[in-house]
């Protein structure tokens, strides 16, 4: 591609039966809680990634600037420094850098593709959790990305420099840590609980790509359920809708009548769970 030239990005296949029964943002049927998939196998990272990719302004920030980004990207594939340049926005991998004053906000450095959800817990967990939560990691024999890049011959511009960030290609020694070891820095002038949560995070995840499953938290039951109330919402369904079908399910129990006896529960048990899940999505 030669610079100047209006290429667009390539979209997915929308061929009938080319996908699963998804809607156009990846998100399944809300009626059926099997769609969902095996969700006990989710790592923590995958659940706050699924609450957070059903957020407007999320979705808005990728789709705004994944052009953007993919431009960018194409001038580095093929080159080995810069892996997964080749990728393209309906890609899982593919991922949009976020400028700084819109971090703390989204709560991503890095975002990728709300349309996916499995996507890397590695490429979730080193996104962002808010402007305290900032480390660096070196793992065996390499490098800070900038360090990399100029060993194998790749010297950014300013622009370029300005456009990933200094904290993206900030220097780190370059040391020989030996196999199946990594390093993580911190920052001692910012609050280090947020650091060490995401330290944590990034470790875990590390091992469960080496096939070493960490031992998981327990994740609360209703977790599913708040994402089941999010989605029927957006997919238009009336508050009694969901409160019916989720007391057939088990999901919402009975209500005591006033008349004797018992009912099913009324509309306002289902924007109870609602508001449970905004609440859930806001602050995860």
């Amino acid at each position: 591609m030669t610079s100047g030239q209006k290429t667009k990005p390539p979209k997915p296949d929308k061929t009938p039966g080319s996908t699963p029964a998804l809607n156009e943002w990846g998100i399944p049927d809300w009626r059926d809680p099997a769609a969902y998939g095996d969700v006990k196998r989710w790592s923590r990272a995958r659940w706050r990634w699924e609450f957070h990719r059903r957020r407007g302004d999320l979705r808005s920030y990728f789709d705004q600037n994944a052009e953007r980004c993919w431009r960018y990207w194409q001038q580095f594939v093929g080159n080995p420094a810069a892996p997964g340049a080749e990728l393209q926005p309906h890609e899982r991998g593919f991922y949009v850098t976020v400028e700084r004053e819109a971090r703390d906000r989204l709560g991503y450095g890095s975002l990728p593709n709300p349309r996916i959800g499995d996507q890397s817990d590695m490429l979730l967990w080193t996104g962002y959790l808010g402007g305290d939560a900032q480390v660096q990691t070196i793992e065996g024999d390499h490098c800070s990305i900038g360090q990399y890049l100029a060993l194998h011959g790749t010297h950014l511009s300013n622009e370029q420099k300005a456009f990933l960030g200094a904290d993206w290609l900030a220097a780190v020694p370059v040391r020989n840590l030996g196999r199946d070891r990594i390093a993580v820095v911190f920052d001692l002038n910012r609050p280090l609980e947020a650091q060490i949560k995401l330290a944590s995070g990034l470790l875990k995840a590390k091992n469960e790509l080496r096939g070493k499953t960490s031992q998981r938290r327990r994740h609360p039951a209703k977790w599913l359920d708040c994402l089941r109330a999010i989605d029927a919402r957006e997919a238009g369904a009336s508050w009694q809708e969901i409160a019916d079908l989720f007391y057939t399910q088990g999901v919402l129990s009975r209500y005591k009548s006033p008349a004797g006896g018992y009912t099913s529960p009324p509309k306002q048990a289902a924007r109870a769970l609602w508001l449970v899940a905004k609440g859930v999505q806001s602050n995860f």
